[in-house]
């Protein structure tokens, strides 16, 4: 026996809806923590990162 899940996930840049389709439907919302800030210093890492890579070679 099978078993048979019916989900879909509609999403955009900070928010996620979780929908489980039967009876009753079911929907959760997953919302992004991810800041301004954060972005900055991840995008800095990865620079910093990118620039070593590029000096080893």
């Amino acid at each position: 026996m099978e078993t048979e899940r019916k989900t879909g996930i509609c999403m955009d840049h900070s928010h996620a809806h979780l929908i489980e389709y039967g009876e009753p439907m079911v929907t959760k919302v997953v919302i992004s923590k991810f800041t301004d800030a954060e972005r900055e210093r991840s995008l800095v890492k990865s620079e910093k990162n990118d620039a070593q890579k590029k000096a080893a070679r």
